[in-house]
């Protein structure tokens, strides 16, 4: 009880807005993650952000994040898993939570596809989510619907590409009657969970068959310089 009363109170520290917090730190395959929270304007619930390593080039993170069809078999809690759609540039995909303790809870939401690449040649991927319930199931008796629901993962390599710098950010509230303070430290704690399952996923050969190409990309290759064979002959003038 003391343990959770610490860590309740910390994440309830009142903060100036913006300022992130330092919430936990958790060992996640030898490597550090650092889980933080901030006041989100105009709300109780905090704003969640997790940093830290992935033992795997990040394309085969991506990899892992956008096969949401089978989060139910490494997501934790997830028992259902739905893409209800394919669209350009995003995904409609429905989710159910089996969650200890409290009653199940549920989601419809969009998922977009921000990657780019810039003129370096530099790869940062991006998945960014928002609520969309009004495309999903209706709501199902004895089960939470989740009302608010924003978050992205931002990929970058890290040791040269072996690795991954993941950062992952969470706005939610699950619904129901949880108080407030039980809610902030339910998404922060909750943090190390994923970051565990989504590295455990990418050791996998599925994630590390084919290699995905961003949306977006600003490197396009070097117009070359014309030869000079290549260039047209000057006009020839009549001799007098």
């Amino acid at each position: 009880m003391l343990r959770l009363a610490v860590l309740s109170l910390l994440l309830s520290t009142t903060a100036l807005a913006g300022d992130w917090e330092q919430a936990a730190t958790a060992d996640v395959d030898g490597f550090k993650l650092t889980v933080s929270s901030r006041d989100k304007s105009g709300s109780d619930v905090k704003e969640v952000r997790g940093v830290g390593v992935i033992d795997a080039p990040s394309w085969v993170v991506k990899n892992v994040i956008d096969d949401v069809a089978n989060y139910k078999n490494f997501m934790p809690y997830t028992k259902e898993s739905l893409v209800l759609s394919r669209h350009d540039g995003y995904i409609v995909s429905y989710q159910y939570l089996a969650t200890p303790v409290v009653d199940d809870r549920d989601y419809t939401i969009k998922i977009y596809d921000e990657s780019r690449e810039d003129a370096s040649g530099k790869i940062i991927w991006k998945n960014r989510w928002s609520e969309a319930n009004k495309l999903g199931p209706a709501q199902k008796n004895g089960v939470a619907r989740v009302t608010v629901n924003e978050g992205y993962w931002i990929l970058e390599d890290d040791a040269g590409g072996q690795r991954t710098k993941a950062t992952y950010y969470v706005y939610t509230n699950p619904g129901g009657a949880i108080p407030t303070f039980v809610v902030n430290m339910a998404n922060a704690q909750a943090v190390p969970e994923l970051f565990r399952a989504v590295s455990k996923a990418t050791k996998n050969a599925t994630y590390r068959a084919t290699k995905p190409q961003p949306r977006s990309s600003e490197k396009r290759p070097p117009v070359p310089a014309p030869s000079l064979s290549s260039m047209p002959a000057p006009p020839t003038t009549g001799t007098r």
